[in-house]
C-alpha cells in the first residue's frame, strides 16, 4: 500500500501512452492487452540481480525495485504484482519452495476469461490455469516468469512450463512444494 499512487501513477502513464492499442482491444480482452502492455514496458528497464543479503531474504518494494532498476526473482514479481492490482487485475504470487535454501518466485494473473473464451488468447490449454472464482466460475489465469527480461509472451511461456513442470506435472500443488499465494 505504501506504493500504491506511485504504480497506479506508474501504469496510468503506460496506458495513456498506448491509448491508441488499448481502445481498439475488444472489452472482453482488456485485462489481458493492459497486464502485457504493463509487462512489457516495466520488464523493458530492469535487470536481474540475486538478493545481496545471502543470509536472509529482502523484498524491495516495488518502487525501489524501479529506482534501482532490477532485483531478484521476489523484487520482479512484487512489483510486477503491483502494478497489475493498481489498476485492479487481481494476482497471485506462485512460491516454488525447494528441498534446500533456494526458492522462487512468478506471478498469475486473472484475464477476467471464461475456460470458452480462452481461444482468444491461445488455442494450447497447457498455457493457462483455471481457477474458481469468489462467485464458483472457472477463470483463466496466466503464469509470468517476471525474471525472462525479453517480453510479455516469452514471461508467459517460461511461467507456463514452469508451473505445469513443478506445480502440475511434479505434484508441487498437492505436496506443498508450490504454494500460490492469492494477493488481496
Amino acid at each position: 500500500k505504501r506504493d500504491v499512487d506511485f504504480l497506479m501513477s506508474y501504469s496510468k502513464g503506460i496506458f495513456s501512452a498506448n491509448k491508441e492499442i488499448l481502445d481498439t482491444v475488444p472489452s472482453v480482452l482488456s485485462t489481458f492487452y493492459k497486464a502485457r502492455l504493463l509487462f512489457d514496458n516495466f520488464i523493458q528497464q530492469l535487470v536481474y540481480t540475486s538478493d545481496p543479503r545471502a543470509t536472509s531474504e529482502y523484498v524491495q518494494f516495488p518502487e525501489q525495485t524501479l529506482e534501482l532498476k532490477g532485483g531478484d526473482c521476489d523484487d520482479l514479481s512484487v512489483a510486477y504484482s503491483s502494478l497489475l492490482e493498481s489498476v485492479g487485475i487481481q494476482t497471485a504470487l506462485v512460491d516454488y519452495k525447494s528441498d534446500g535454501q533456494i526458492r522462487h518466485v512468478n506471478v498469475l494473473f486473472n484475464t477476467k476469461l471464461s475456460p470458452n473464451q480462452a481461444m482468444l488468447i491461445t488455442e494450447n490449454d497447457t498455457k493457462y490455469i483455471l481457477r474458481e472464482s469468489l462467485e464458483g466460475f472457472d477463470e483463466v489465469w496466466l503464469p509470468v516468469e517476471t525474471t525472462s527480461l525479453t517480453n510479455f509472451y516469452q514471461a508467459w511461456n517460461k511461467g507456463v512450463e514452469k508451473f505445469n513442470r513443478e506445480a502440475i506435472i511434479g505434484l508441487g500443488v498437492g505436496t506443498g512444494k508450490v504454494e500460490i499465494i492469492d494477493i488481496y
